[in-house]
């Protein structure tokens, strides 16, 4: 059996996410995975026989002894083995540290978890489900240390029976081969110094989150929230002081919101509906420039922003093609994609990066020179992407016996092993 914290207080103990779906893919569990006598793939179970923890040509291999279903120094029955080891040990719920620096050979001696990342499993990692714990009976501090290869990610000092040390935490990015040791050992001196642990290493990707989409949000009469269609009516496309608002016409958007078209050139054709729309003239006709249906959205929140979910079919093109023009305020061109055939159905997906709250997002489509027959179907998302540290913040320790008085208000629940 094993001990891990409620979900009410591993909540409580990250920073306030964003309202996403994490997705967190399982790759290893402490608990799950122990076994003898051969430990499962990737695991390891160690101490620091030779020299300080940190070092990973410290490190030794425990050994399993099947008397107690444990890994211990020598792997034989009974305990405590020969110092500086004494009592370390490893079994599928928590261990005991060896020796502390002010007893046998200076050092502390640390019961070491170690999990090596397999092929396939490499990426942004995460420690979930994850705490150390310390009975109220047992006797002093105790240390809890964790490291990718020989980098110190996160370390609790001398935590005192009874407490909880959370153990979530981003690890970063987390290579092939590189292996997550999770250490415990006993603070100067082992005394009564057993504790529960366990811990799930997790893999995580980029999560998003869409915020906007041009055929979800579409609405008549009214912009929707965040939402402007518009057209170039004074000048180039790229450059959102040219823009002039369309006119709400039935269940579309055109140039003077006046039923039927073509409306006054240059605008002529263009218009934007629910599921698509049409651009105005072309460099080649009236005024000298392409004239673009746009669709826009503004941002209410900073973060990383893509266009996802899209495509354009150029329904029934008799002109010489059109083109997708993306862009974030008037800050010059960030996708451009052209297309010279009808029926042709193709994505515009296109990473914007950082964008700031009140950014707006363009997306004009264009007739490429000739407006002729130029009618479209279109559709995109707006999404908004969160990095690794922004949804698993790495919560700071500024108080332990806080945590403590958390654990002991909301309990702990037990986990059968499978």
């Amino acid at each position: 059996m094993s001990y891990r914290l409620v979900p009410c207080l591993i909540v409580a103990l990250l920073a306030v996410a964003p309202a996403q779906t994490f997705g967190l893919t399982t790759i290893a569990d402490y608990n799950v995975n122990f076994q003898g006598p051969v430990p499962a793939t990737g695991w390891k179970y160690q101490w620091n026989s030779g020299g300080v923890i940190g070092n990973n040509a410290n490190y030794t291999n425990l050994l399993f002894a099947a008397a107690d279903n444990r890994y211990d120094s020598n792997g034989l029955p009974g305990l405590p083995d020969p110092d500086p080891a004494a009592f370390v040990l490893l079994n599928s719920t928590g261990g005991h540290p060896g020796r502390g620096s002010t007893q046998a050979g200076g050092l502390d001696r640390y019961a070491i978890a170690a999990y090596t990342v397999q092929a396939g499993q490499q990426g942004s990692l995460v420690l979930t489900n994850a705490f150390a714990h310390k009975p109220s009976t047992s006797a002093g501090n105790t240390d809890v240390e964790v490291y990718v290869n020989n980098t110190l990610i996160r370390k609790f000092d001398s935590f005192p029976a009874g407490v909880v040390a959370p153990l979530n935490m981003q690890l970063g990015n987390v290579n092939v081969g590189d292996t997550i040791y999770v250490a415990v050992g006993p603070d100067g001196s082992d005394g009564s110094d057993s504790f529960n642990l366990d811990f799930t290493v997790a893999g995580v990707g980029n999560q998003t989150k869409k915020v906007a989409d041009y055929r979800d949000n579409f609405t008549t009469g009214t912009f929707p929230t965040g939402w402007k269609y518009q057209w170039n009516s004074g000048g180039v496309i790229g450059n959102n002081a040219n823009y002039t608002n369309l006119l709400a016409a039935g269940s579309d958007y055109d140039v003077d919101g006046i039923p039927g078209r073509p409306g006054p050139d240059p605008g002529a054709f263009v218009f934007l509906s629910s599921t698509g729309g049409h651009p105005g003239r072309g460099s080649a006709q009236a005024g000298g420039l392409d004239r673009y249906a746009i669709a826009s959205f503004t941002v209410t929140e900073s973060g990383d922003y893509a266009i996802t979910d899209s495509f354009v079919n150029s329904i029934d093109l008799a002109g010489n093609g059109g083109d997708v023009f993306i862009h974030v305020n008037s800050g010059g061109v960030l996708g451009r994609y052209f297309f010279t055939a009808n029926g042709q159905n193709f994505n515009f997906d296109t990473f914007l990066g950082a964008l700031n709250a009140g950014d707006t997002i363009f997306v004009g489509i264009g007739p490429d020179g000739l407006d002729g027959e130029d009618s479209f179907a279109f559709d995109f998302s707006v999404t908004q992407i969160f990095s690794v540290t922004q949804i698993f913040s790495i919560p700071e320790p500024a108080s332990l016996s806080l945590l403590a008085l958390a654990a002991g208000a909301l309990g702990v629940r037990r986990r059968s092993r499978v």
